[in-house]
């Protein structure tokens, strides 16, 4: 998988792209508070303080565009933050989400570096700034991993692979792989739906965010079934995953509905439930969430979830700030 990795990014840079006139480049900074149950008190997370989802942060979100023979043919993107950690030392975390180069081919657009794997509603759905929880923080997927992946859009869908390193966040070589695909059908963006079919098959690390929770590839495999449907101003997001881990058998079950309200939907409510079955949960967990866009830039959010596992509560609020520089 390295030499491959090694190989691979040999031939992409000799390349000699050149910068072209596309470029995006924001600033973000958040803060996160709550309270919960489960740990008897105030919380500065979204959902635990190993995971890498929100807590108070800063980041830098840069996209830029590559042409060379004077056509397009590819784009280089970093997205990351320094996040807070208040775990009795208050220690900062350097977390890396998108750090990839994409190549435009005739075929289809070829990836390397750290990106979403071909899996799951994960792959078509941002949950950078999102509040509430998403399948990947229960251990079905990686929201971003490091390695490899290619794509293929058609008329009417789109075929997708990945082979990537199995550790998530963090990148650790330590006989993990992961190898994924992704078959969709409608467009979401033209149809307002899309359904898609993924698999998953490989030896993966027991991660959350950049904690290793053990150094002992586990054999993962796993199918999932995902659906998105977005009707005027409401959306409806759908996963059922199945599989087995070192022949332990998991699986869940989740939906999103939520709503945009107010003039140009800048007030949301949204309704998950979920249910799970695997090594780290067996039971429902049910969120609720509510967003307000102040401005384009500034957006408030605040949620409520509970865990049947436990019967723990937990109340979060958000400030969210995207600015263009």
């Amino acid at each position: 998988m390295r030499a491959c990795l090694t190989g691979l990014l040999l031939v992409l840079t000799s390349a000699q792209p050149v910068l072209a006139g596309g470029r995006v480049l924001y600033a973000e900074a958040q803060s996160v508070a709550g309270f919960s149950s489960a740990s008897g008190g105030p919380v500065l997370y979204s959902f635990s303080q190993e995971d890498a989802m929100q807590k108070p942060s800063v980041g830098v979100d840069w996209l830029q565009k590559l042409e060379g023979d004077g056509r397009d043919i590819g784009t280089l993107a970093f997205q990351g933050r320094m996040a807070w950690n208040r775990n009795g030392q208050n220690t900062f975390e350097p977390q890396v989400y998108n750090a990839y180069y994409k190549l435009k081919l005739r075929g289809g657009g070829l990836w390397v570096g750290h990106d979403k794997p071909a899996f799951g509603l994960s792959y078509i759905w941002d949950t950078h700034a999102r509040l509430l929880y998403s399948p990947v923080m229960y251990g079905f997927g990686y929201d971003r991993d490091w390695g490899m992946g290619w794509q293929r859009d058609g008329e009417d869908g789109s075929l997708v692979f990945s082979l990537t390193s199995g550790s998530g966040m963090p990148l650790r070589m330590e006989g993990n792989w992961m190898a994924s695909g992704r078959v969709s059908r409608g467009v979401l963006a033209r149809d307002n739906w899309e359904a898609g079919f993924s698999a998953s098959h490989g030896k993966r690390l027991d991660t959350m965010g950049y904690t290793v929770m053990g150094h002992m590839p586990e054999t993962y495999s796993m199918l999932a079934a995902d659906w998105t449907y977005t009707p005027d101003m409401f959306e409806f997001r759908a996963e059922v995953d199945w599989g087995w881990k070192d022949s332990r058998p998991e699986r869940t079950f989740f939906l999103c509905a939520g709503a945009n309200l107010a003039e140009e939907g800048r007030l949301k409510i949204e309704y998950q439930p979920s249910y799970s079955e695997n090594a780290d949960v067996e039971g429902w967990l049910q969120s609720a969430g509510l967003s307000w866009q102040f401005s384009p830039y500034l957006t408030g959010r605040a949620a409520f979830t509970y865990r049947a596992q436990d019967y723990s509560r937990q109340v979060t609020t958000q400030l969210y700030w995207y600015f263009p520089l």
